[in-house]
């Protein structure tokens, strides 16, 4: 199960990604994986009853995103989030393909356009796709009253845009998706081993006895690799472990870039064309709000609670084959996309 994912930008290719002075629209995705107990079950999170469980009958009437002019060279929640440069005002058009090669989604929000297979032939996956939100500065129409505190914290992160569709307007674009994937790394007795094909990240395990709190970190653990595990006591260990992790989850450059983002002609890229999305993710950074609202959801169960929790950030890529995620905009933007995916399995006991 994917619990939460907030999506900031997508690339296909620098020549694909960028059209002749278009504005960056900066998606981040990040969403934590949980698991418990020695047989790694899946762990599903409250949600508001609001949000969609079934497939709408018919169609919204709307024109796909994709469909709109090319650029003619004349200028345990997932949750995505939306920036853009105000450039070219407010009302960005934008669409969002979600593929699940091996699960389906079971809760989402807003209202979907299209629940279909993945594969034209029928074969396993499927694809939730919204053709035509629109990504604007002020709500359109009052959102739900909740009393999720991660939904009011994701309403009030500085600068994420409104993402509007019909009569449903909320500050993130969310899906859950349930899945047969298991973890990669697990605790094979005095070693920890990735069973992966790639490396995985920031790796942190937490094992809290009484007052005494042992951990071990890792900034990566490559493939297919075993290590010792060296649980060393840590003092504020939350503390300390939400300043480690935040640092490394920070994105290179902060939202206020894309305010001082301005045209410059030598980084032009001509015609580009809105049917063709965005549909690889270019790194895991994410804005300090962000980081902020997943480290106050997530905290307690990442770092304080008793026994032992394993926790660690998946390869970009990792996701990008798993969840093929396409983010199609106008001609007057280009896709930037971050996806964070991070791994939490509890309730580990130690030999």
């Amino acid at each position: 199960m994917i619990a939460l994912w907030v999506a900031a930008g997508l690339l296909v290719s620098p020549t694909q990604a960028k059209s002749w002075c278009a504005a960056p629209l900066v998606v981040h995705e990040w969403g934590v994986q949980v698991f418990r107990g020695p047989d790694a079950q899946p762990v599903d999170m409250d949600l508001p009853p609001w949000f969609h469980r079934r497939a709408s009958v018919g169609s919204f009437g709307v024109t796909p995103v994709r469909s709109l002019p090319a650029d003619g060279g004349e200028r345990e929640i997932p949750v995505l989030q939306f920036y853009a440069s105000r450039l070219y005002g407010d009302g960005v058009p934008v669409a969002v393909e979600l593929g699940l090669i091996d699960g389906r989604p079971s809760v989402w929000y807003p209202r979907e356009d299209r629940l279909l297979p993945a594969r034209p032939d029928g074969d396993a996956g499927v694809q939730l796709a919204w053709d035509a939100l629109s990504l604007t500065v002020q709500a359109r129409v009052e959102p739900q009253a909740t009393t999720l505190p991660w939904i009011g914290e994701l309403r009030e992160v500085p600068q994420a845009l409104w993402v509007n569709r019909g009569g449903q307007s909320e500050r993130f674009l969310f899906y859950e998706a349930q899945t047969r994937a298991q973890p990669t790394v697990r605790i094979e007795g005095d070693r920890l081993v990735n069973d992966g094909s790639r490396s995985v990240h920031d790796l942190i395990v937490v094992s809290r006895s009484g007052d005494v709190v042992r951990v071990d970190q890792h900034s990566v653990l490559p493939s297919d690799s075993h290590v010792a595990l060296d649980l060393e006591p840590m003092d504020d260990a939350a503390a300390a472990l939400r300043l480690w992790l935040a640092a490394a989850l920070a994105a290179d450059e902060g939202v206020e870039a894309l305010d001082e983002w301005s045209m410059d002609m030598d980084d032009c890229v001509m015609m580009r064309d809105p049917a063709v999305p965005v549909g690889r993710s270019e790194g895991h950074g994410l804005y300090p709000e962000e980081i902020d609202a997943l480290l106050n959801l997530w905290q307690a169960r990442f770092f304080e609670q008793r026994g032992t929790v394993l926790l660690y950030r998946e390869d970009p890529a990792v996701l990008d084959a798993a969840a093929p995620l396409s983010v199609y905009t106008d001609m007057h933007h280009f896709v930037r996309m971050s996806r964070t995916g991070l791994v939490l399995w509890e309730g580990l006991v130690l030999e």
